[in-house]
C-alpha cells in the first residue's frame, strides 16, 4: 500500500527471532540424490518400509564435499554409523607400528576402523601417490615405497548396500560403491591436503552449524534489505536492527 501511494502513515514492524545453530546433519548411506536428510539428533529413519541407520555428516571447510562419519565393523561386515567425536585414541605412528610388529598383523585399512565414506567419483589414483610428502615413502636404492602406515590412511573403494553391508571388492551385492578414509584424516582428496598426526578434526571437517550464528545473521540481514528495497519506500522507512549473541 505504502509502494502504491495510498498510505503516509506506517505501522513499524517488530520481531524478535532467535536463530538457533543447526545440529549435525545426518543422512542415509545413499547417493546425494537419493538419501534422505535429517536435520536433527534422530538414529533412525523408515524408508520403503524398513529401517535405516542415520550417518552423521560433516563437510570439507575446503570444498565442502560431505564426508559420513562410520565404523567399519569387520566382523559383522557393516558400516556402522560413528559419533563425529568418536575418533581413536590418539596414537603415533610409532605406537601402531611397534603393536603391529608385537601383535604380527599387518598394517592396513582395517587397522583404522572409524573413518568416512565418500560418494566422490574418481577421488583417488595411484598416480595420485606421486603429490604425497617425501617423509612418507620408505627410501630405498630403487624406487622410493610408501609405507604401510601411510598406505592404510589413503582413500581406498569400498562397495556397500544402503543397509551398511559392505565388501572390499565389488560385487551385485554391494550396489553402491565410494571411498573408505581412516580417520584422522592425514589427508583430504577432495583439495589435496595433507595433515600430520597432531593435527585437530575440526580444522579439518566442519559441521553444518560450525560457520556461527553471526553468518547466518549476516544472511538473513542481506536478504530482509534486499526484499526492503524492493518495496521503493526509502531508505528513511527502511531499518533493520541486529545483533549476535555467540554465547
Amino acid at each position: 500500500a505504502g509502494k502504491q501511494g495510498r498510505r503516509t502513515s506506517y505501522l513499524p514492524l517488530k520481531i524478535h527471532q532467535f536463530i538457533s545453530q543447526t545440529n549435525t546433519v545426518h543422512v542415509t548411506l545413499e547417493p546425494p540424490g537419493v538419501r534422505e536428510i535429517v536435520c536433527d539428533e534422530a538414529k533412525y529413519i523408515k524408508k520403503d518400509g524398513e529401517e535405516r541407520d542415520l550417518y552423521p555428516v560433516l563437510f570439507s571447510r575446503h570444498t565442502g564435499v560431505d564426508f559420513l562419519c562410520v565404523t567399519l565393523d569387520g566382523d559383522n561386515g557393516r558400516i556402522r554409523p560413528r559419533d563425529p567425536d568418536d575418533l581413536s585414541v590418539q596414537t603415533t605412528k610409532k605406537d601402531v607400528v611397534d603393536t603391529a610388529r608385537h601383535s604380527g598383523t599387518p598394517i592396513n585399512t582395517e587397522t583404522f576402523p572409524r573413518g568416512y565414506v565418500l560418494f566422490e567419483k574418481d577421488l583417488w589414483s595411484d598416480d595420485d601417490e606421486e603429490d604425497l610428502p617425501n617423509s612418507w615413502f620408505k627410501k630405498s636404492k630403487k624406487d622410493p615405497r610408501l609405507e604401510d602406515y601411510y598406505r592404510a590412511r589413503l582413500p581406498r573403494a569400498i562397495h556397500f548396500d544402503p543397509d551398511g553391508r559392505f565388501s572390499w571388492e565389488a560385487g551385485k551385492k554391494y550396489p553402491l560403491a565410494g571411498w573408505y578414509i581412516p580417520a584422522k584424516l592425514m589427508i583430504d582428496p577432495t583439495c589435496g591436503g595433507i595433515y600430520d598426526e597432531r593435527s585437530k578434526e575440526y580444522t579439518k571437517l566442519m559441521r553444518l552449524g560450525n560457520e556461527g550464528r553471526s553468518t547466518a545473521t549476516t544472511v538473513l540481514s542481506h536478504s530482509v534489505i534486499g526484499k526492503l528495497t524492493e518495496q521503493g519506500l526509502g531508505d528513511q522507512r527502511n531499518k533493520l536492527l541486529s545483533f549476535t549473541d555467540n554465547r
